[in-house]
């Protein structure tokens, strides 16, 4: 079975939105360390993470894994707008 991991950016990057998909069932703790590696090496200085740089050294290490940028969303709770869907005809 696959696992799907987002990759969160270091620092306060907006539009990156990447996942991990390993082919295999992997531990998170496995994929944070990798990922945390892979921002550490690349980095061109202190608090200057590389995230490009970081993907590719993450895609060398990890061949069997998949990363691809994510078009998903996230989808919020806002009670205020609840009553405007409409269901779906079938």
């Amino acid at each position: 079975m696959h696992r799907i991991f987002v990759l969160q950016p270091y620092g306060g990057v907006a539009n990156f939105n990447f996942v991990v998909i390993t082919p295999e069932p992997t531990e998170p703790a496995k994929v944070t360390s990798a990922w945390s590696y892979a921002v550490r090496y690349t980095a061109k200085g202190l608090d200057l993470p590389d995230h490009d740089a970081a993907l590719n050294l993450l895609k060398e290490r990890h061949p069997s894994w998949e990363i691809i940028q994510s078009l998903a969303h996230p989808i919020g709770i806002n009670l205020s707008i609840a009553d405007k869907d409409v269901a779906e005809q079938a």
